[in-house]
């Protein structure tokens, strides 16, 4: 798989863990995010613990759906993101801009069931001086502006 580099990172470190709930990370953002993106629909567990974790960009160059994206992160030799990842990557790298031509970031983390029954994903979408957190249904067909993060193994 061709993985080009139109970012200007492609791989993040990330601290995974803390006191913060979601609501108190997403309102530090100052950007706009989706409002079911909250410590009841997306809580994070507090740990005193801090993991540090390795988030990588792939870019698969073509429509994808969340169905699609267990084979090109296995393939690229990642693991499955959680929804906690979407939204450290956010609060800890706020002013890290991608391409334009690729802003909006998936995260195919075990989907969250709204009262509809619908699974949705979170996304965050960078543009140059701007981010956003979002929901996606995990059936929607991504487009090409569209990339995954995968999390490299600690082994």
């Amino acid at each position: 798989m061709k993985t080009p580099m139109l970012f200007n990172r492609s791989v993040f470190q990330v601290k995974v863990g803390g006191a913060e709930t979601t609501d108190e990370i997403v309102a530090s953002l100052g950007s706009p995010f989706d409002k079911l993106i909250n410590r009841f629909n997306f809580p994070l567990k507090p740990r005193e613990t801090l993991r540090l974790d390795k988030l990588e960009v792939i870019d698969p160059d073509k429509k994808f759906s969340f169905f699609d994206c267990s084979a090109i992160l296995s393939e690229a030799g990642l693991l499955t993101p959680s929804y906690e990842h979407a939204i450290r990557l956010a609060q800890q790298y706020k002013r890290v801009s991608v391409s334009v031509k690729k802003p909006y970031l998936v995260f195919p983390h075990e989907p969250w069931w709204d009262s509809f029954g619908s699974g949705r994903l979170i996304y965050l979408y960078r543009y140059p001086g701007s981010l956003g957190l979002g929901l996606q249904y995990h059936g929607h067909l991504f487009d090409n502006n569209c990339v995954v993060v995968g999390v490299r193994s600690h082994r």
